[in-house]
């Protein structure tokens, strides 16, 4: 008959090396010696409760840890409790109070944006189209020669360039011929001031009229 060492050094073969046996082989030991099956089914329960234990150390409860953090802290005085309690409330409050002002500000800065783009729009809109100075009545500010023309034709087509009006004063100044160049570019001002250049002519500009005495 079997001893317990012996029917245990059975056991571990048969979970070692469960190759070197077969089902009928087992299941006849089993049949030959009860003493042997109680062990193998003891010896099952205790690798489950093992493995249990296990997974709870690697896993483990809430409420078991929340019970541990509780009991260590009942040893601590109530004060240095509520000081740790209070620290990491004031912490959470501000997280959330830089958070609330981060979005503030972001809103804020938004509306002031778009409101920016609104003001610079109706800026625009409302800005009165910038005009061109008036240089001639025609889009070329290529130079007109004037080639013995009398003064009264130079005067009169500078005149209908800068929409301006013409008085002759002086009748023998009207037939004066001169070879004159015209810039277009040129002031009203300034084209008047160069026909001043002749000796015979005298032009002066008042209310927008050239005046030739």
């Amino acid at each position: 008959m079997k001893t317990d060492k012996q029917r245990i050094e059975q056991l571990l073969e048969m979970q070692e090396h469960p190759e070197r046996f077969t089902d009928q082989q087992i299941r006849q030991a089993f049949a030959d010696d009860p003493e042997l099956k109680v062990m193998m089914e003891q010896l099952a329960f205790a690798k489950r409760t093992l493995k249990n234990e296990e997974v709870q150390r690697a896993n483990p409860s809430v409420d078991d840890e929340w019970e541990k953090f509780v009991a260590a802290h009942k040893k601590q005085p109530r004060v240095l409790l509520l000081k740790r309690l209070s620290k990491i409330a004031a912490i959470f409050i501000g997280i959330v109070f830089f958070a609330g002002a981060t979005i503030a500000a972001l809103h804020h800065a938004k509306d002031k944006s778009e409101q920016a783009a609104e003001n610079t729009a109706q800026a625009t809109s409302h800005r009165p189209q910038a005009t061109s100075p008036v240089k001639s009545d025609t889009a070329s500010l290529e130079p007109t020669v004037f080639d013995k023309a009398t003064l009264e034709k130079i005067v009169q087509d500078i005149a209908a360039a800068h929409h301006a009006g013409v008085e002759i004063r002086n009748a023998k100044a009207r037939e004066l011929r001169l070879h004159f160049v015209w810039k277009r570019e040129d002031s009203l001002l300034r084209v008047v001031e160069r026909l001043n250049n002749f000796e015979a002519v005298n032009i002066a500009v008042e209310d927008n009229k050239i005046i030739v005495k």
